[in-house]
């Protein structure tokens, strides 16, 4: 019995002198990799600086500054950051709570104070952007997560459409490992709006998250998604004083890139579950496309590039401008492992009937460019649609009631050739060979091969029929 009385106490020893103890002696190598996370995310565009770090033997704090330098300013925005370290193995104390790893990290982002001056009450006390909890693990691993203050202004810098915006508290998740090769990041806000000129957007109940590994330089494995509840959006056209506006219900977005031997493989795929434009609703959309076998070197030179130009202050023209000769440069190497498109499944449900179209092209890349009809030569591509017969009837009238009322027609006219009208244009189409009816639903067949293009089998005349 005294035996195992002292075998316990002797083990509370141990644990209370490495509670004690370990503190302190983790205190340097959290400074040491505090330094180097921020050299490691530091950017030409967002510098990261630490301005002072006191170390001390439970807890340590640190100051530090993260200039942004946005397109359109003469000067970076500097924002500052107050760090609040608690040592581990067992970090305690704070807002962060208790955590059993390298230590605890609350921070706070303050915008500085003549930005901060109007927007005061709507951001955090003390002008606050963001504030933080981050769980340092054993191996040095982070996962975090906050809150990023509401705002509403001017956008600094703007120089696109919109120029003010406006969005309501945000929260934030994220998780990164120790060397930064792979990283996640989650954010959900309830609310956020953009105005400029002509223009609107407003976005509800909005979730992104972006997941991505760093493989080579600045090529990395990233997928991501994009889901809201509803997304409004108000362009208005040249020479129009009101704004048509553009209702999608439920929409989603979601991406994936990934270098697999060489290559760059990458999808895209957006649903939107209803909308309106303007007084017209449609039903659910889906859309997925695909691109695969882009030579990864080539992607790897052109975004280095890009990143550089980026970097250099000039104006958005001249990037366009840049980015679209540096493509056009890298092309041929680009395509020369033969890359492929693919375009589907494209698929649209509404109150008249369905749609559904499938398609993929294939550039043989292997001989790099010659002459224009060389290039024809090379490429090859499928598409099939199917549609039902109820859906191009209400397609075939809604585009023809449209032409008549641009043309001035009464509301009785329009019934009336639409009445007699009913069912011409498809009926053209089948007699030129350009659709083909199959029981309740009209399908279509597009192919090119060789540079002969063809058209439910047969070739396409240089009328647009099929002889």
């Amino acid at each position: 019995m005294a035996k195992a009385k002292l075998t316990i106490a002797v083990a509370g020893a141990v644990l209370g002198a490495a509670a004690l103890a370990g503190p302190g002696l983790l205190a340097g190598r959290l400074e040491a990799r505090f330094r180097d996370w921020a050299e490691q995310v530091s950017t030409p565009s967002h510098e990261v600086t630490v301005e002072r770090y006191e170390r001390g033997w439970f807890s340590s704090t640190a100051e530090v500054s993260v200039a942004l330098a946005l397109r359109g300013l003469t000067e970076p925005i500097t924002l500052r950051g107050t760090e609040t370290l608690r040592h581990g193995p067992v970090a305690f104390g704070g807002p962060c709570g208790v955590h059993l790893g390298l230590a605890t990290v609350h921070s706070r982002l303050v915008v500085p104070e003549r930005y901060a001056e109007e927007a005061r009450a709507r951001l955090f006390p003390g002008g606050a952007l963001a504030t933080t909890c981050a769980y340092v693990g054993p191996a040095g691993d982070v996962e975090g997560e906050g809150r990023i203050a509401g705002y509403e202004g001017p956008i600094p810098g703007a120089v696109g459409a919109f120029t003010a915006v406006r969005w309501a508290p945000a929260t934030v998740r994220y998780r990164y490992s120790a060397d930064l090769v792979e990283r996640r990041v989650d954010i959900d806000a309830p609310r956020l709006e953009a105005h400029g000129r002509g223009e609107r957007m407003a976005v509800e109940g909005m979730s992104f998250m972006v997941n991505s590994e760093q493989v080579h330089g600045p090529l990395q494995n990233v997928s991501g998604r994009l889901d809201m509840a509803r997304m409004e959006v108000a362009m208005s056209d040249a020479g129009e004083a009101r704004a048509t506006p553009l209702v999608y219900e439920q929409p989603s977005f979601g991406f994936d890139s990934k270098v697999e031997s060489g290559r760059v493989n990458s999808s895209f795929s957006a649903t939107v579950r209803s909308g309106r434009v303007a007084d017209d609703e449609f039903g659910t959309v889906e859309l997925h496309l695909a691109l695969e076998r882009l030579n990864a070197k080539a992607v790897q030179r052109v975004s280095e590039q890009f990143q550089m130009l980026a970097e250099s202050g000039a104006s958005v023209e001249e990037i366009q401008q840049q980015s679209i000769a540096l493509w056009l440069e890298a092309l041929p190497e680009l395509v020369s492992d033969s890359p492929v498109l693919k375009i589907g499944p494209v698929t649209y449900e509404g109150e008249h009937g369905d749609l559904e179209l499938h398609g993929e092209a294939t550039f043989d890349g292997r001989e790099g460019f010659g002459s224009s009809q060389g290039l024809v030569q090379r490429l090859s591509a499928s598409a099939e649609l199917s549609a039902s017969a109820s859906l191009m009837l209400a397609l075939e009238a809604k585009v023809l009631e449209n032409q008549l009322r641009k043309a001035g027609a009464t509301q009785l006219q329009i019934q009336r050739a639409l009445s007699q009208h009913r069912g011409q244009v498809l009926a053209n189409w089948q007699a030129q060979g350009l659709i083909e009816k199959a029981g309740e639903r009209y399908r279509s067949r597009l192919a090119l091969e060789s540079g002969r293009l063809t058209v439910n089998g047969r070739p396409l005349g240089l009328g647009g029929s099929v002889p």
